[in-house]
């Protein structure tokens, strides 16, 4: 997500994701927290929502800046399918 937030200039083209990786950064830190606990199956729980909702941020924040006229953010969209994809 760091890396999208660099090479997307989301702080100009998207400010909002730029928050909302904070917030899913966020949430892999509590899930770490969980664990230092010694509770797994919640952080795991955690880890998993997170992982699906930073896939689909993932691929959501691309198109946006996509549209808004941002040309090398259709290489990262590529990339992003084909990873997922494959």
């Amino acid at each position: 997500m760091i890396f999208m937030n660099l090479f997307l200039k989301t702080k100009i083209y998207c400010p909002i994701s730029s928050k909302i990786s904070y917030i899913l950064f966020l949430a892999y830190f509590i899930s770490v927290g969980y664990m230092a606990f010694q509770n797994f199956k919640f952080s795991y729980f955690i880890v998993d929502i997170t992982a699906m909702l930073g896939s689909i941020y993932l691929l959501i924040i691309p198109i946006m800046v996509l549209m808004k006229g941002y040309k090398p953010a259709k290489y990262f969209l590529i990339a992003w399918l084909f990873f997922c994809l494959v």
